[in-house]
C-alpha cells in the first residue's frame, strides 16, 4: 500500500540494510488519545483528517518499482515522501532491486496496488494517474472505523 507522507523526514534510506520494508512506519503517524481500546471512534476521524478514498490501481512493474525507490527522497517542495508496505528494496544492491513477496518486480507485469485517492489525484508518482484506478472502496475513515469496531485496533497493532 502506498500512502503519502507529508513531512520529508531525515536520512538517506534505511542505512544499507537488506530486506528492510521501505520506508518504515513511524509511530508518530497515529496520534493516540486516551488509553487503549476504550478510544471513541470520533478520535479516529481526527487521525485521518483528509477526505481520501481507498483505491486500487493497476500499474506497470516499472512504475511500481520507481514509486518504491522514490520513498527514499521527497518528490518536490509540495509533496513529501511515500510510506510503502508490502514491498522491499535491497539498498545494498546497486540496481535497488524492488521485491514483492520475495520476488523481484517484473517491469512488464501489471500489479494491483492499494493507495489513497490523493496519489492518483496529483499524478505522483508517475504511473499512478486517475486512469490507473480500477476500484474505489470509499472513504478511508469508514474502513478505519469498521476495523476499530471489529476489535482490530489495539496497542499491539499500533
Amino acid at each position: 500500500m502506498l500512502v503519502p507522507r507529508a513531512a520529508p523526514g531525515g536520512g538517506d534510506g534505511p542505512g544499507g540494510r537488506r530486506g528492510v520494508p521501505v520506508p518504515r512506519r513511524r509511530r508518530r503517524g497515529r496520534r493516540p488519545r486516551g488509553d487503549g481500546p476504550g478510544r471513541p471512534p470520533g478520535d479516529l476521524l481526527g487521525v485521518v483528517p483528509f477526505p481520501s478514498h481507498l483505491q486500487t490501481l493497476e500499474v506497470r512493474g516499472e512504475d511500481l518499482a520507481a514509486a518504491v525507490r522514490a520513498g527514499r527522497e521527497q518528490f518536490d517542495d509540495t509533496h513529501g515522501r511515500l510510506f510503502v508496505s508490502g514491498a522491499a528494496v535491497r539498498w545494498d544492491d546497486p540496481n535497488g532491486t524492488v521485491a514483492v513477496d520475495g520476488e523481484a518486480v517484473d517491469p512488464d507485469r501489471t500489479y494491483r496496488v492499494a493507495c489513497t485517492s490523493y496519489l492518483p489525484s496529483v499524478g505522483l508518482p508517475p504511473g499512478f494517474e486517475q486512469e490507473s484506478v480500477v476500484e474505489d472502496r470509499g472513504p478511508q475513515h469508514e474502513h478505519l472505523l469498521t476495523h476499530a469496531r471489529d476489535g482490530e485496533f489495539g496497542p499491539a497493532g499500533e
